[in-house]
């Protein structure tokens, strides 16, 4: 449990960080997941609490679901997707830059 809670401080800072550095205000968010099943469904198992978030954060929230972790690192790489649900390891191979 304290492992997850310390995983999600840790993307939330990145997040921080990244609006910081950005030129402009964001008009969304976008959220990386990692599918286990369809992108369709994790999408549809994720919306509500990706609702509640957008409502927290005062902007549109959008979820890109992927099976290929690749398509998930590489979005937070280039900008395209700003937070992301992945495991600890991967988390550490995105932060690295490791493949």
């Amino acid at each position: 449990m304290l492992r997850t809670f310390l995983s999600v401080v840790l993307v939330l800072l990145g997040f921080g960080i990244q609006l910081a550095q950005a030129a402009e205000s964001p008009t969304k968010l976008v959220v990386g997941l990692i599918s286990t099943t369809t992108a369709d469904e994790t999408r549809k198992q994720w919306k509500p609490l990706l609702d509640d978030l957008s409502k927290s954060v005062c902007m549109p929230v959008e979820a890109v679901a992927s099976t290929n972790y690749a398509d998930i690192v590489t979005g937070l790489r280039e900008g395209r997707i700003q937070l992301a649900w992945m495991s600890n390891k991967l988390a550490l191979e995105a932060v690295e830059g490791e493949k």
